[in-house]
């Protein structure tokens, strides 16, 4: 594998991988929901071999910029004109790009002319609906730190489906009456306000979730207020206890957003409002 096509953002997925990413959507999705399948960065071809193993009599277009293998057409893909078909399924591969820059752009575009969008994409998108949100997210796998093209990368494996009404206009909205939060961010000199009466406090960047010992101890905090008296011990035990990493794998730069914090309440304590 030359430099160049490192610089290209051509991390080859294995064999394996791309086999167990591939009967993972045909489980998924279903076969007979398939009329088609598009790879949008097809690079060597290796998830063309598992169309061609499990799925011969589904068809396939496979586009890349500098393909590597004959079965590809030379095309940038974001330029291709291409109408919507429905049970199209489309990705596998995305680029990411330098901040995930490729990869919504992509996504973007992929969801113009498919139903389902399928793709190994960084573990910063595990079981995260907020950012890829116009489609909904209908699996997401951590596969754990994996070699592509000889570099480790955590990634996840996510499946999303076009809603029966259309486009998602907005992200789903995991605030709750019940909950508030507020954050300080010393980069950005963005502090809670002093008359913020708070009930418990942690880091969520790099350190997650590390209970704060004073104010202003990490460069980003969480400061979070229990609103209902009636479980807010509950909550607090669970905030304490939490191994946010765990829940929410994450890149080398771990970050924990609010509708995470958010979303893990609601889902240990339904009767949250």
């Amino acid at each position: 594998m030359t430099s160049k096509k490192i610089r290209l953002d051509k991390y080859y997925t294995s064999e394996e991988i791309a086999e167990h990413c591939f009967k993972k959507t045909l489980k998924i999705i279903g076969e007979e929901n398939i009329t088609e399948f598009i790879e949008s960065s097809a690079g060597n071809g290796v998830f063309l071999d598992m169309m061609e193993k499990y799925t011969p009599n589904i068809s396939y277009k496979a586009y890349d910029i500098e393909p590597d293998d004959d079965r590809i057409i030379q095309q940038d893909y974001l330029e291709l004109d291409m109408e919507y078909k429905e049970g199209r399924v489309c990705g596998f591969n995305f680029p990411f790009g330098n901040r995930n820059v490729l990869l919504w752009k992509f996504y973007r575009k992929s969801i113009t002319h498919s139903e389902y969008i399928v793709s190994i994409l960084p573990i910063s998108q595990f079981n995260n609906d907020q950012q890829l949100y116009e489609f909904d997210l209908i699996y997401s796998e951590d596969l754990g730190k994996q070699l592509y093209s000889g570099k480790l990368i955590h990634c996840s494996f996510n499946i999303y489906k076009k809603p029966i009404n259309g486009i998602n206009i907005k992200k789903n909205n995991y605030k709750l009456k019940d909950v508030t939060i507020k954050e300080n961010r010393q980069a950005r000199n963005q502090y809670i306000p002093s008359t913020y009466k708070y009930d418990i406090g942690i880091c969520v960047w790099g350190d997650v979730g590390k209970e704060l010992e004073y104010e202003r101890q990490y460069n980003q905090e969480a400061y979070i207020k229990i609103n209902n008296e009636d479980i807010k011990e509950e909550c607090i035990t669970l905030i304490r206890n939490a191994n946010w990493r765990e829940i929410y794998p994450m890149s080398t730069s771990p970050t924990l957003k609010q509708w995470q914090i958010y979303k893990y309440l609601k889902e240990q304590i339904p009767q949250l409002e």
